[in-house]
């Protein structure tokens, strides 16, 4: 704890140095990752584009999340910001063979996330990567004809 307070303190003292310029590179891959969280979670998922905002992250949320600042610049991660539940999340996102996946969610403190909440954005995050390999999602039809519910791996549209 102590450690990361000493952190903690470095990043504010550096906060005046730190620039409201965008930190994510032009046609990032996380692009329409990050437009499809926002409309998927009616606005509750933001993307954090910028050092100010990514320093705002952390000292809100108390947590080192400007650590991945490097990261971020060379569009190896995304860093997101989600209220949910009565909770605050920061979210990191990074992609492996073509495949976004949630490499760590925290609430505030670095306390564990809900249950429910972080089944809410793997279910979002899967719906992507379904969709960006260009197939609609199926439909299944009970012995009337009617709609059923699809359930890929957890996520039931």
């Amino acid at each position: 704890m102590r450690r990361h307070n000493e952190l903690a303190d470095k990043v504010r003292a550096l906060a005046n140095e730190i620039s409201d310029a965008p930190i994510v590179p032009e046609n990032s891959k996380f692009e329409q990752l990050a437009r499809s969280l926002s409309s998927f979670s009616d606005n509750a998922i933001q993307w954090i584009r910028d050092g100010q905002r990514l320093s705002r992250e952390g000292e809100y949320q108390h947590n080192c999340v400007f650590c991945y600042r490097r990261q971020i610049t060379e569009d190896a991660c995304a860093i997101f910001h989600m209220d949910r539940s009565d909770q605050s999340y920061t979210i990191r996102i990074e992609e492996e063979r073509g495949r976004f996946y949630v490499a760590e969610m925290r609430a505030r403190f670095n306390k564990p996330y809900l249950r429910e909440d972080y089944a809410f954005v793997r279910g979002l995050v899967r719906e992507v990567n379904w969709r960006n390999k260009g197939y609609d999602i199926p439909q299944q039809y009970n012995l009337f004809g009617e709609e059923v519910p699809v359930d890929l791996e957890g996520w039931i549209f």
